[in-house]
């Protein structure tokens, strides 16, 4: 039984033809000075001195989780600092969430009375308009993929008066600094989320908020005030002192390989 053997191109097999022609061509990318977002900078050793303060208060709740698995009865009460703080990602994103939607639009229109409050708390879900969140704590060198994280610092920005008050031309009063102070963002060194999660009890824990009000965090917040805030210049810039400026487009040069035409490639094949 004999099959038809398929005619071969003049170059086929050999190194000529298996290389692929290939052409130049320019992608366009707009640059902007804005994609590149620098988290806040912290020391080492401040880093390490956080983090030893900070599975302090986490401790009691991996002890309280042990007796919650073995049943004890009567159970005590939960730890003081369970209302103060949020654990892992989807709680704290969206704690911030709401505590940003809040200050926006208080930013919108502040009386200073009790109108405010009450927007706030139907905003945020709170109970109270004390205890906003006033520091993130995320094991960022930890936490796979990266670009889970990268939105922090914006988001972090977004639901402080202290910075969102400027793009309104807008005085910064007493009242609405202490509503939502300048929330800090803590990025800790590496390694921290296997001490998290062993201090909690829960797993795989880089991401922590914690509002403010808890009395057992005052060693930890006099540490943390040393630490740098998030600082985004398009976000806390006034609207009288912005500048327009022409889009920045670069050309990348690159290469395609180059394809046949369809009726060259039914030629090839017979």
């Amino acid at each position: 039984m004999t099959g038809k053997i398929k005619k071969q191109g003049p170059h086929s097999g050999s190194i000529k033809g298996d290389e692929i022609k290939r052409r130049s061509v320019f992608k366009q990318i707009l640059d902007t000075p804005f994609n590149q977002i620098c988290w806040p900078e912290i020391d080492e050793v401040l880093g390490s001195n956080i983090l030893e303060l900070l599975i302090n208060m986490l401790e009691p709740l991996s002890q309280y989780k042990k007796l919650e698995e073995e049943k004890i009865v009567p159970l005590p009460e939960e730890p003081e600092i369970v209302p103060f703080i949020t654990l892992g990602f989807n709680l704290t994103n969206e704690a911030l969430e709401k505590q940003a939607a809040a200050v926006l639009r208080l930013n919108k229109k502040w009386t200073g009375g009790k109108r405010d409050i009450r927007i706030w708390k139907e905003t945020t879900g709170l109970q109270s308009a004390d205890n906003p969140l006033s520091v993130i704590f995320v094991a960022r060198n930890d936490i796979k993929p990266a670009l889970l994280v990268t939105h922090f610092p914006v988001l972090c920005s977004s639901a402080s008066f202290t910075n969102s008050n400027k793009n309104n031309n807008q005085p910064i009063d007493e009242e609405r600094s202490k509503m939502a102070p300048r929330v800090k963002l803590i990025c800790l060194n590496k390694g921290s989320m296997s001490k998290l999660s062993k201090a909690s009890g829960i797993k795989n824990l880089g991401i922590i908020g914690l509002r403010r009000g808890f009395k057992g965090a005052t060693p930890l917040n006099s540490l943390i005030d040393k630490a740098s805030s998030v600082e985004i210049p398009w976000m806390g810039a006034n609207i009288s002192d912005v500048q327009f400026h022409a889009p920045r487009v670069k050309h990348l040069v690159t290469s395609a390989p180059i394809k046949a035409s369809k009726n060259k490639q039914k030629k090839g094949e017979k």
